[in-house]
């Protein structure tokens, strides 16, 4: 899978079991190890139906990997493997650098610096609108 700096990229894993109370009986993590060695652990969540996701960006472009970390002995969600393979934006396609927040599925992203008052506008896969 690739994406691109910043681009928020969402994993789901299925359950081999069926929990009841699957907040309080499953701790769902994935450890992602980037380009450089650099290790971060990332909370997943439920999603229902047996389902469990996280979400994922970085701004380092190279191959991240990540295994998945489970509480409860399910082959599922524990041991999983992978690969994210971040990249730089295609020409005309200026990377988020700093707040970045996506509108799913239109191809925009709102970009922001400095304080919370501060709008730079929308992203999108042209260019600035």
């Amino acid at each position: 899978m690739t994406v691109m700096q910043n681009q928020v990229v969402e994993l789901s894993f299925q359950a081999e079991k069926v929990y009841e109370r699957p907040f309080d009986q499953v701790e769902f993590q994935v450890r992602w190890t980037g380009p450089e060695g650099e290790i971060l652990t990332v909370p997943g969540f439920w999603a229902g139906n047996g389902v469990w996701k996280v979400r994922y960006s970085s701004p380092q472009v190279g191959e991240h990997h990540f295994e998945t970390l489970c509480s409860q002995e399910d082959a599922g969600l524990r041991g999983q493997t992978g690969s994210v393979q971040v990249r730089q934006p295609t020409r005309g396609r200026t990377p988020c650098t700093a707040a970045a927040v996506s509108a799913a599925g239109t191809g925009r992203c709102f970009c922001g610096t400095g304080t919370a008052r501060t709008f730079s506008g929308w992203q999108t896969p042209g260019g600035w609108a």
